[in-house]
């Protein structure tokens, strides 16, 4: 046989294995389209189409891993909402204190048509557009609440001190969504980014991950830098987001070498991000991370990198062990979508973060505090904690009185303000 022959015979061969396994493929899918129209034409009660395609969706994605799966429309659009950090709405922060109660404000954001309707914290929303909202969660109301800028929206809120209801009609605007936090709110709505009772340390509470975060993040280090003689970077309850955020704050204070590697199934899924050169942030100011148990994915890159760059010690408690990355592959002319886990990602030691279900404590898996740092906070301590935050977020325009302050104690942060003040001399 000729070079020639043979080189057309391995080209027939590779289309030939291709038009196989494309058959194959097709079959299968054509079995489930037809199973589809057998169940919805001959089941003995009227069924939906689209909930079986989305039930056989979520079986199939479901039976990967945890973190896979199928994303339908309203959590397709709750997901976008915070990764855009954006959304039509009247910028209003929910509370729910106790299940199935009401659904109070815990305070209008600065400069959106709920502050500018006089909507207060505290005020009981008892109706949206006419419907009553007992029985309502917070997710029920939001979805409520937001639609498209222009539209508008009838409230009926109760206020403490008002012998009736107050209702008011407000037009939706485009609301921009913080993912970062700082000490404190100043009068103008505005965040103090150094701490009240350590003015020398810096504070930056990252929420989440979103398309603005390091954007944020960036402005919040610039308005504090030469400043302060350390900085608390506050990841703890953050569940992550989108991994670009998570690598550009850690490039704000790495002036080279690696960030993260991403592994996927062959070779050429694997890569490594790399810092540039220049900081945010001088590198003899120290740095600390804090974590704990709701601190995850993107979350757990920046405490992992910077730990094992030796730019930050990591202070709190271990965190949850997401060490995986999704592709978000929209569906359904974008209204829906798949998530798929296609790679895993490693820190510079190469260390394992992520948790399998049968891993125990004694397992590698998740970030673990430097030596010293491992803080177990007590359940008053956690619940102070959660106090502090919530308490964060209320902007007080001065007109306000404000609640006397019950002495709480953030242990974690404490030990991370010790550990900074120590380095700093």
């Amino acid at each position: 046989m000729t070079l020639r022959n043979k080189r057309i015979f391995a080209v027939m061969l590779l289309l030939g294995s291709l038009c196989y396994f494309q058959a194959r493929s097709l079959r299968q899918v054509r079995e489930i389209a037809f199973a589809m129209d057998l169940v919805e034409q001959g089941y003995v009660e009227p069924v939906d189409r689209h909930a079986l395609y989305a039930t056989a969706m979520k079986a199939m994605l479901g039976s990967l891993d945890r973190y896979s799966g199928f994303v339908q429309k309203d959590d397709f659009d709750r997901m976008n909402r915070i990764i855009d950090q954006q959304f039509g709405g009247v910028g209003i922060l929910l509370e729910q204190p106790s299940a199935n109660g009401p659904l109070r404000v815990l305070s209008p954001l600065f400069n959106t048509p709920a502050m500018r309707a006089g909507i207060q914290p505290g005020d009981a929303i008892l109706e949206v557009d006419g419907n009553p909202t007992i029985g309502w969660d917070i997710d029920l109301a939001i979805s409520r609440l937001t639609g498209v800028a222009g539209t508008p929206v009838r409230l009926k809120i109760e206020r403490t001190g008002f012998t009736s209801p107050i209702e008011l009609e407000l037009v939706r605007a485009e609301i921009e969504t913080e993912s970062v936090q700082g000490d404190r709110r100043r009068e103008d709505g505005s965040w103090s980014y150094l701490l009240e009772q350590h003015p020398g340390i810096g504070y930056v509470k990252v929420d989440s991950f979103g398309s603005k975060t390091a954007d944020e993040c960036r402005r919040a280090i610039e308005s504090i830098t030469g400043k302060i003689d350390g900085l608390v970077l506050d990841l703890r309850s953050n569940p992550g987001g989108l991994l670009t955020a998570a690598t550009d704050i850690c490039d704000f204070f790495l002036d080279e070498g690696p960030i993260v590697s991403t592994r996927g199934r062959d070779d050429w899924r694997q890569s490594t991000i790399q810092a540039t050169k220049g900081t945010l942030l001088p590198s003899d100011i120290p740095i600390a991370v804090l974590i704990d148990g709701g601190s995850a994915s993107a979350s757990e890159v920046v405490a992992a990198c910077l730990q094992d760059r030796q730019r930050a010690i990591v202070v709190g408690e271990r965190s949850f062990g997401k060490g995986s990355v999704q592709n978000i592959i929209p569906l359904e002319g974008n209204r829906e979508a798949m998530k798929l886990t296609t790679a895993r990602y490693y820190p510079p030691s190469g260390r394992n973060i992520d948790r399998k279900g049968n891993d125990s404590q004694e397992t590698q898996w998740g970030v673990l505090p430097d030596p010293g740092m491992d803080v177990q906070p007590t359940e008053l301590q956690r619940s102070q904690w959660a106090f502090l935050q919530r308490d964060r977020n209320i902007w007080k325009n001065g007109s306000m009185e404000e609640p006397p302050a019950p002495p709480l104690v953030d242990a974690v942060l404490e030990r991370a303000v010790q550990a900074l003040t120590k380095s700093a001399k």
